[in-house]
């Protein structure tokens, strides 16, 4: 429908429209996306780094003479800083390179280091007496030292004291020694 003295038109659903405008198809307007950052607060903590950095070297060189409250009132620009620091949000340790062997690199690449062969058991030379024994069983965590019947007649030693004592190994087998020596020796 056209209206009296104006030359806007009125199309079936109401809406008015000049007939001299240009028509806007989709595939010629321009796109315009604007994507969000999802967390900003990360650009802006790389943006204070420099700051951060210059406020950590003057608290490194500084020296007072003045009570702390004054000195602060003096930095305002540094109080955020300062109280991150007093929350240990920011760590004031700088890190330092490391370097790792193949064995901590293997952990951290999460490959398996080449297997090692069996370094046997852990002997140890022995003198009892005036018997030397060049591969004696060393296990540090006894309380108590064993040997056998046999040894114990070589050695020639006083006769053993009678005890009731029951002793587990480590196989979970109980064994009951004919008897204690006590004050042996052992070198």
């Amino acid at each position: 429908m056209l209206n009296e003295g104006t030359s806007v038109l009125d199309d079936e659903q109401g809406r008015a429209y000049h007939p001299d405008a240009k028509k806007e198809t989709r595939e010629n307007a321009p796109v315009v996306t604007k994507l969000k950052v999802p967390f900003p607060q990360r650009l802006m903590s790389s943006q204070r780094d420099p700051q951060l950095k210059k406020f950590l070297g003057i608290l490194r060189k500084l020296h007072i003479n003045i009570p702390f409250v004054e000195a602060i009132s003096q930095m305002p620009k540094y109080a955020k800083f300062l109280k991150e620091m007093l929350r240990n949000k920011n760590n004031l340790e700088e890190f330092e390179t490391v370097r790792l062997n193949e064995k901590c690199s293997a952990i951290l690449l999460r490959e398996l280091p080449p297997k090692l062969k069996d370094p046997g058991s852990f002997t140890i030379l022995c003198t009892i007496g005036n018997s030397y024994f060049d591969k004696a069983l060393c296990d540090l965590g006894a309380s108590i030292n064993l040997m056998s019947f046999f040894v114990f007649k070589r050695l020639g030693m006083q006769e053993p004291k009678p005890s009731s004592i029951s002793l587990q190994l480590v196989d979970r087998s109980i064994t009951y020694p004919r008897g204690i020596v006590e004050d042996v020796l052992v070198r």
